[in-house]
């Protein structure tokens, strides 16, 4: 058992409950067994007592109340195993997804980047269910038989050794036909299993593509693309699934020969006279008593390495994670942010290379440079979605890597520039930032993020439900929202990545304002590529791939007339950029 609770990351009471399923799945077959054998010992008795005068009666009558004991007895204990089996399977797989999301919650925000979305959501789908099939199942089945089947043949060998011989060869041989092929099956199963999930990251993209995909003229291609992954899917399942029936079928026609050789065994003995013919209409019984559990696992066992292969893989592989480490909960007299000679790379690629710099308490510190130096990475530093390969991130003066993670994200409060939202109500959506609000609050939050504009226009109001990720919405009213929550949480560290990038100009100063009301006394990190957005920042950190080149206030900078230079003239060339229509000759 020891072995299944590693190979299907069970809990110890999963474990226990997998012992007592199979005890439970034993007694249920050794108890319908036992019933058929005191039914055919009853008919046998009535068969001896034909044509005595009274007594004909009497055997039925107590074979009637017999019978009905034995019916109700294991109709409870039908009821027992199912208790036993399908009931603790249900929660030990509640168990598994949860301690599933709690460890996506508490790991590195790297592992992220190395899956496909499809492939973490089935992993708490599809695979904690095939484990759930498992624990109900398959193990206490498999094992049941594997007690039952022997005990049966052994019963069998004392009837008559001749005939039980004739029961079990082709029983043993149809066994051996499967076992031996579950290597090759193992590898098809390994194949499918890689396919599937190659199809559905296909099908992932495609559907949260679509728009870029028409916006594109792509779809043509993408159809292909998805038509030959549902075509090799449909190949690896067919290739599996023949194998398997292959296997099995002859497995099963070996039993089903048994049946036939039994009852020629028996019949040639009995012309002999060396038995009644009670034995051979017993064993003819019997043995379909003991082929249709063998059936049954000769059946089972593909879907063992299946399900097997299935459900453990990904489950093992979250779950050996390690999470952020830290368990201190200290005390913050400021919340000052102090970046010591910080390297950060993405697998082999480096990002940022001898990062220091203090974020002060009450300041605002910006982070300008071009696309691709860093600014993003290190504000998911800050909220430790990634942890640095070297150096030291401090709050307060403490590593944050002693923190624990969730106390630590308690004093930050991050606007990103890419909005998630969930489907649920708009209300919803920003007590997410303080679960512990009111209503009120968070009706004044949205006021103060100039979110009730937008939803005054709403048929439902701040109780209208959004679409997937907040579809029904624009980007700028996707992003006051998330402003909202940032109002709402009121935490003393506000990371701000492009927090106005995708308002229109009538709204900016109001969110500006907002925002201005946010941060005061707070420990600020503005990401901004508007240069205009950060002149009034208390300094100003200049990014060039992945290295400081220059730091100080707005005219510091300007003065040095170095890259921040550079830059903030570049734009102020742009803003009379416009669209010409070309010359047409």
């Amino acid at each position: 058992m020891k072995v299944i609770r590693r190979l299907l990351v069970l809990s110890k009471r999963g474990e226990e409950d997998i012992k007592r399923a199979v005890l439970a799945t034993i007694l249920l077959q050794v108890f319908s067994t036992s019933s058929f054998i005191v039914g055919m010992g009853l008919i046998f008795c009535l068969t001896d007592d034909v044509g005595k005068e009274n007594s004909g009666m009497v055997q039925l009558i107590v074979a009637f109340f017999i019978g009905i004991a034995f019916s109700l007895i294991e109709a409870y204990i039908r009821r027992r195993q199912y208790d036993r089996t399908n009931i603790p399977a249900y929660r030990e797989c509640q168990r598994m997804r949860l301690e599933v999301t709690e460890r996506l919650n508490r790991i590195p925000y790297s592992f992220f980047g190395k899956r496909q979305i499809a492939e973490i959501v089935a992993c708490l789908v599809d695979d904690c269910i095939y484990a759930e099939q498992l624990i109900s199942n398959l193990i206490p089945v498999t094992f049941a038989y594997c007690v039952t089947v022997p005990a049966a043949f052994i019963i069998a060998f004392i009837l008559d050794v001749r005939m039980g011989i004739a029961s079990v060869i082709t029983v043993v041989a149809g066994i051996l036909i499967q076992v031996s092929s579950l290597g090759y099956q193992e590898k098809l199963v390994f194949h499918q299993l890689k396919v599937k999930h190659e199809a559905e990251e296909q099908l992932q993209e495609y559907v949260f593509g679509m728009e870029q995909i028409r916006s594109d003229s792509r779809n043509g291609i993408e159809r292909i693309k998805i038509r030959r992954a549902i075509d090799d899917l449909k190949k690896a399942s067919l290739k599996m699934e023949l194998t398997s029936g292959v296997f099995t079928s002859a497995s099963e026609v070996l039993l089903q020969m048994g049946i036939g050789l039994v009852v020629l065994t028996g019949m040639l003995i009995m012309n002999k006279g060396g038995i009644s013919v009670r034995i051979p209409i017993l064993f003819f019984a019997f043995a379909l008593r003991i082929y249709i559990p063998v059936a049954e696992l000769i059946t089972v066992l593909p879907s063992l390495v299946y399900e097997k292969n299935a459900s453990d893989n990904r489950i093992k592989e979250i779950l050996a994670q390690a999470p952020l480490p830290g368990g201190d909960k200290p005390e913050f007299k400021s919340c000052d942010i102090e970046f010591e000679h910080v390297d950060f790379a993405y697998t082999d690629r480096p990002v940022l290379k001898d990062i220091s710099f203090t974020a002060k308490t009450g300041k605002v510190t910006a982070l300008v440079g071009e696309s691709g130096s860093g600014k993003t990475t290190i504000a998911n530093l800050m909220a430790r979605l990634w942890e640095p390969g070297k150096g030291t991130i401090r709050l307060d003066g403490r590593d944050i890597s002693t923190i624990e993670p969730e106390w630590y994200l308690n004093r930050i409060t991050c606007v990103f520039q890419d909005v998630i939202l969930f489907h649920d109500t708009i209300l919803n959506n920003i007590w997410i930032g303080n679960p512990e609000a009111t209503e009120e609050e968070v009706r004044h939050a949205a006021t103060v993020a100039c979110c009730d504009e937008f939803i005054d226009r709403l048929p439902e109001g701040i109780n209208t439900v959004l679409a997937e990720n907040g579809g029904s919405l624009s980007g700028g009213e996707r992003q006051r929202l998330s402003i909202a929550r940032a109002i709402l949480k009121n935490a003393p560290v506000v990371i701000l990545d492009e927090a106005t990038a995708a308002l229109d100009t009538r709204n900016e100063y109001l969110i500006h304002q907002a925002i201005s009301n946010l941060c005061a006394g707070k420990t600020v990190i503005v990401i901004a590529h508007t240069l205009r957005n950060i002149k009034n920042a208390d300094e100003i950190i200049v990014l060039d791939h992945g290295e400081i080149r220059e730091r100080g206030c707005h005219s510091e900078l300007m003065e040095l007339d170095g890259k921040y230079a550079y830059m903030y003239e570049l734009q102020k060339k742009s803003l009379v950029w416009e669209v010409c229509q070309a010359a047409v000759t």
